[in-house]
């Protein structure tokens, strides 16, 4: 899984076909993939879900990057909120819900299990079908609460401190200092009594509903040697509202517990042993810190204590001693957010993590996934058959390789899957190439069916970090494969293909391209602003024209050509698009009305290329333009707002 908190790029796949009133629509459906991998998969890293105040069949689920998602049957299935699924803020990390009017949603913005910035909280008068800004911006949203006796006023708890509206959203006060808050809880669901905590180690402790705070001391000692919590959770239970449960990530998990309401607390679990937030219950092992955490109370029975991060962990003595539930690759999705019974069925005990939303109804020991419907893979690349148009392949943060089919998705291996993928053009492919990880680190290039395992596919043993490869539709047999030095093979479909080099550019390649009318003309662009160009790139030892492109290329490149005009070219080259018709020697700037950004993809029409149809992915949007057209076209109807790539 996962060992280092990284920048995430999301990317979703559709195969294009256009007219110029289409709409955007899923290609499949969003019922949890089936597994076909050796460890436990998952669909979303959700980070919260909250209850219906009245409805138990009602609840909602905060995914971080996939938007707000309400269930109205108990988690079988849930439905996006669609003012979510357009937001420009993709990251979310709370929800509350107005227990007076359910039409009226809160969302806090950010990212809390990466702690990244937010946009503050949004807010909803209409079940979540559209979302504005509230004046509270700029701040990660942890957690909200809602006063029991006014349902307009409000405490949230953020990086920067914690806040309290009276006016439903429409002005905010600070509360606190300025810090940063890990999570917030109210004693009972009519109590004015709010615990907070920090991430490092400080607990408080509010009796006026968040208007006033004050930090409790006594007994949070930290182990020796720790001068950190490194996250911080609270438990509380309606079986005892004297009983409140501090933990922190530090020395592989520490838990306090206190029997007066939070006035002081005494250590539970001080040692490092059981290594509670640790992948194996080993001094060797080691976790992720405050990314994964989650403690809860069992509602009837104060003394039953779940925690969890990479496996679920269970005490049955207040915290004293812990059973270890289940292995992170095993039962239950690891990166572990959130662990909650249901205030309807304390028998219903739900794990939040960063594969949706899971279910155990036996104390912890054996989980049903719960999140059909909670589409929020982050997706790093993907690609799509072009000779099976069912046929998709993704590569997904903490959620595997996954492929799909007419029948669905499949998971074929966990962890973090970065690689680029791209299908050749044999019929039905199914066959797809990996390449270029995004990590900086070598991957020796490798092939597989979507179902079957992994094979290198000939290329020489010094080879190991390809960065583009380049098929042609007139020969599956055909393709070209780069680093810094292009190679050519002409019996792909072979068990073993065996490859010539035919160029040395001596310097890195960004992107390179097979002429869709002439398999013979080859565009390779490198990272330094050339293109180079040959139109005999099937003979012995092509040759290659440079020509200096004008604009830099050193962060993004992409190629593509049109098949009813041989001489003609369209190149992304960083911020900017440009036009060629006399095969790359010159170039006309076309970036006209597109944002300035690095832009993500370009792609021709293959089929009616007559119009010179080409479209282009930047900025979570997708854009078109003809020959003639002086302006880029905006092509996003109904098209999610976390998509950056048209795949090959």
């Amino acid at each position: 899984m996962k060992k280092h908190l990284l920048i995430i790029i999301c990317l979703v796949c559709y195969q294009i076909g256009f007219s110029q009133s289409a709409n955007w629509s899923a290609v499949l459906p969003t019922k949890f993939p089936t597994n076909a991998s050796g460890q436990i998969h998952g669909i979303s890293r959700v980070s919260q879900i909250k209850f219906h105040p009245s409805n138990a069949n009602k609840m909602y689920a905060v995914s971080a990057r996939g938007g707000l998602f309400i269930s109205t049957d108990a988690g079988a299935n849930w439905l996006v909120a669609p003012g979510t699924d357009f937001m420009a803020s993709a990251r979310l990390a709370s929800v509350c819900i107005d227990y007076t009017n359910d039409q009226i949603i809160y969302l806090g913005t950010g990212d809390h299990n990466y702690y990244y910035n937010g946009n503050g909280v949004m807010k909803s008068t209409n079940g979540g079908q559209t979302f504005t800004q509230t004046t509270l911006t700029g701040k990660l949203v942890v957690d909200m609460v809602m006063d029991p006796s006014n349902n307009n006023s409000i405490v949230a708890i953020t990086n920067a401190g914690i806040y309290k509206t009276n006016d439903a959203g429409a002005t905010w006060t600070l509360k606190t200092a300025s810090r940063g808050f890990d999570d917030l809880k109210q004693k009972t669901p009519t109590s004015r009594t709010l615990f907070a905590a920090t991430r490092d180690s400080a607990f408080f402790r509010s009796l006026d509903f968040g208007d006033t705070w004050t930090q409790i001391t006594s007994g949070i000692v930290l182990p020796s040697g720790i001068t950190n919590g490194n996250g911080c959770r609270i438990a509380i239970t309606p079986a005892d509202t004297n009983v409140v449960y501090l933990a922190m990530v530090a020395n592989s998990g520490t838990v306090y517990k206190s029997i007066n309401g939070g006035l002081s607390f005494s250590a539970v679990k001080n040692t490092a042993s059981p290594y509670l937030t640790y992948y194996d219950n080993l001094s060797t092992s080691s976790g992720q810190g405050d990314y994964n955490f989650g403690i809860g109370v069992d509602r009837t029975n104060a003394n039953i204590l779940y925690l969890v991060a990479h496996n679920n962990w269970k005490s049955t003595d207040g915290g004293v001693t812990w059973t270890q539930l289940t292995n992170w690759w095993q039962k239950c999705h690891t990166d572990m957010h959130q662990i909650i019974t249901s205030p309807f069925n304390n028998t219903n005990l739900y794990n939040v993590n960063d594969g949706g939303v899971f279910l155990s109804v036996d104390g912890g020991s054996n989980w049903t996934p719960k999140s059909d419907g909670i589409a929020g893979y982050e997706i790093y690349h993907g690609s799509c058959s072009p000779t099976r148009r069912d046929m998709f392949s993704i590569g997904t943060q903490d959620n595997g390789e996954l492929y799909a089919n007419s029948s669905g998705w499949f998971t074929n291996r966990g962890g973090d899957w970065q690689a680029h993928c791209v299908f050749d053009y044999r019929p039905n492919s199914s066959m797809t190439y990996y390449y270029n990880p995004d990590w900086g680190t070598v991957n020796i290039p490798k092939r597989r069916l979507v179902n079957g395992s992994d094979a290198t596919y000939g290329l020489p043993s010094t080879v190991l970090d390809i960065t583009d490869i380049a098929f042609h539709r007139s020969n599956p047999d055909l393709a070209f494969a780069s680093d810094s030095i292009i190679f050519r093979t002409t019996n792909l479909t072979a068990g073993t293909p065996s490859w010539t080099q035919i160029a040395n550019l001596g310097k890195k390649i960004m992107a390179m391209h097979c002429h869709y009318a002439d398999a013979n003309r080859l565009y390779v662009i490198t990272s330094d602003g050339m293109i180079y160009v040959s139109t005999n790139a099937l003979a012995a030892t092509p040759s290659f024209t440079s020509y200096a492109l004008p604009n830099t290329s050193n962060n993004a490149a992409y190629i593509t050509s049109v098949k009813s005009n041989i001489n003609t070219l369209y190149i992304t080259i960083n911020t900017k698009v440009f036009r060629s018709t006399n095969n790359g020697a010159t170039w006309t700037n076309i970036t006209y009305n597109l944002p300035s950004v690095n832009h993500d993809k370009i792609l021709a029409d293959e089929y009616f290329s007559s119009n010179e149809l080409v479209f282009i992915a930047s900025n979570n949007t997708v854009y078109y333009k003809t020959a003639t057209a002086a302006t880029w076209t905006i092509f996003n109807t109904n098209l999610p707002s976390t998509v950056l790539q048209i795949p090959y």
